[in-house]
């Protein structure tokens, strides 16, 4: 019996972890066959001048997220743009310069954004730009 667990346990690790994906309302995560994953969630306006959060979170166990907020589109953002949740700007992560179109963030700003958006209905990165919808957001976060 014992031998038959080893066999099956070495047959297992053998075949290494699968690539997947899976989608969850507004938003989709795609791991690799190491388990680096990144999730995304998008605007629910026309997809050329949509805004989108990009959440990187590398396979090891240790490592930090990183946070991609992108304004996509052909005119940079005239104004300087602030991250909000419903509304609200999220405490910790501070505004952005004008004209920049996208920004990283990690560490205290990467931690303070996740815990904002994880019961929230709505990010906004720029006035006029759409919103990024965080419907599904938590379930994507815990997959």
């Amino acid at each position: 019996m014992k031998a038959m667990i080893l066999g099956l346990l070495a047959a297992m690790a053998a075949t290494g972890a699968q690539a997947a994906s899976k989608s969850f309302q507004d938003w989709t995560v795609v791991c690799d066959n190491t388990r680096d994953c990144s999730t995304f969630g998008f605007s629910e306006d026309s997809f050329e001048d949509r805004p989108f959060l990009h959440l990187r979170r590398p396979a090891d166990a240790n490592a930090a997220p990183v946070i991609r907020l992108v304004l996509v589109g052909a005119d940079k953002p005239a104004t300087a743009w602030a991250v909000k949740v419903d509304g609200r700007p999220v405490s910790g992560v501070a505004p952005e310069a004008e004209g920049d179109a996208d920004v990283v963030l990690t560490g205290a700003q990467a931690t303070a954004l996740l815990a904002a958006i994880r019961n929230g209905q709505r990010l906004s990165l720029a006035p006029g730009r759409g919103d990024i919808l965080l419907t599904g957001v938590s379930a994507a976060l815990r997959w």
